[in-house]
C-alpha cells in the first residue's frame, strides 16, 4: 500500500504543504536541540539522538552540519516529540514557559529579600528536597546586601542577589533531571 493509499483509508489526507510544514517543524526543533547542553539534553532518554548531536558538534564544515540536523529531524519524525518540545521550550530564552519559569523564580526571590517567608514555604512544597538551611543563608546575605545598596554603601555589582537566584535556578532545574 502506498503512502497515499494509507492516508486516504485512514481518513485523513495529509497535502504535501502540509508534510512540508511538518518536516520544517522537526528541522527548527533539531536546530534547537543541538544548541542544548549536555546538562540540558540529560533528561532526553533516546540515545540514538543524543548520539546524532554528539556527533554534530564534532562537525566544523557548514554543510555537513546541514545534512546532520536534517539527520536528527528525520531520527525526531519516529518519536513522540512532545517531551522534546517541552525540553526545548523549558530552556529557549524565546518561549513562553522559559519566561513563565523566570519570571517566577524572580518573584520569589524579590519576596525572600523582602522578608515574605511565605514564599520559603512555597517554595519548600515545590521542591522539598532542597536544602532549606542554604536557601536561608542565600536569603539573609541577600538581604544585608540589599540594605546596603539602599543606603549607597554598597560598591560594586550585587553578588547575593545574583547567588540567591542561581541557586533558585539550580533548584528549579534539578527538578527536570
Amino acid at each position: 500500500m502506498t503512502e497515499n493509499e494509507e492516508a486516504f483509508d485512514g481518513g485523513d489526507l495529509i497535502s504535501k504543504s502540509q508534510r512540508k510544514r511538518e518536516v520544517q517543524e522537526l528541522r527548527s526543533l533539531a536546530e534547537k536541540l543541538v544548541k542544548l547542553t549536555d546538562e540540558q539534553l540529560s533528561p532526553l532518554s533516546d540515545t540514538t539522538i543524543t548520539n546524532a548531536i554528539h556527533e554534530y558538534r564534532k562537525i566544523t564544515k557548514g554543510n555537513a552540519r546541514k545534512r546532520q540536523v536534517s539527520y536528527i529531524s528525520k531520527l525526531l519524525r519516529n518519536i513522540e516529540i512532545e517531551d522534546i518540545s517541552n525540553l526545548i521550550a523549558r530552556y529557549d530564552a524565546s518561549s513562553k514557559i522559559h519566561a513563565r519559569q523566570f519570571h517566577q523564580l524572580e518573584q520569589w526571590r524579590e519576596q525572600l529579600i523582602t522578608g515574605d517567608y511565605g514564599a520559603l514555604d512555597e517554595i519548600a512544597a515545590i521542591y522539598p528536597a532542597m536544602d532549606r538551611q542554604q536557601l536561608k543563608q542565600l536569603t539573609r546575605k541577600a538581604i544585608q546586601e540589599h540594605q546596603k545598596l539602599v543606603n549607597d554603601q554598597l560598591k560594586g555589582a550585587p553578588i547575593q542577589y545574583r547567588k540567591l537566584f542561581q541557586f533558585l535556578k539550580a533548584l528549579a532545574d534539578s527538578a527536570y533531571h
